[in-house]
């Protein structure tokens, strides 16, 4: 979790993994915890995604705390 703005990091990363199909769960990625600080107003929740060949790639996705 980072700052509005992408330029401090207010939590640290989380795992989380693929997990796929099987004959009882669809394909989904595997919950990770994160908590957002109580004095946080708005942040971003950036999702680094490293495929198992080629470049990771991340992207900052904006949430309004209410």
């Amino acid at each position: 979790m980072v700052t509005a703005d992408g330029k401090s990091v207010l939590a640290e990363e989380v795992a989380t993994v693929y997990e796929p199909e099987t004959d009882e769960e669809p394909a989904h990625y595997a919950q990770g915890g994160l908590m957002i600080p109580d004095s946080a107003e708005a942040v971003a929740i950036r999702f680094r995604i490293v495929p198992a060949e080629g470049e990771s790639v991340s992207y900052d996705v904006p949430i309004v705390v209410e």
